[in-house]
């Protein structure tokens, strides 16, 4: 009886592994959509420049911060069209970001 509990015990074990971490591209992907999710926005933003990654051996998981620059795209937010599909709009708006432990945050 106790071997049937190890062999369930061990198979949900497996069940609830950890997600993987995120890669740096990744992070900012996760970034800029949460950004998009907001329902005052009427256009999305995408990703225009960022911090360069850090270098090997860092662990991502330790990050505080991400720095960034999103713009203003002429997609609206939710919208079926991948975001890197878009095009900047004319004169659209600038925002530098950071996110911070999961929360975003204006820097400017």
């Amino acid at each position: 009886m106790a071997s049937c509990w190890v062999l369930v015990l061990a198979r949900l074990g497996g069940a609830c592994a950890l997600p993987a971490p995120l890669s740096y591209p990744q992070a900012l992907t996760q970034a800029v959509d949460s950004y998009n999710q907001r329902p005052e926005l009427q256009n999305a933003f995408r990703l225009l420049s960022a911090d360069p990654e850090p270098g090997p051996g860092v662990d991502l998981s330790t990050l505080r911060t991400l720095n960034f620059t999103i713009m203003e795209t002429e997609c609206v937010p939710r919208a079926q069209t991948p975001i890197d599909d878009c095009d900047f709009k004319e004169n659209g708006v600038r925002m530098g970001r950071l996110w911070w432990g999961g929360q975003l945050g204006s820097m400017r």
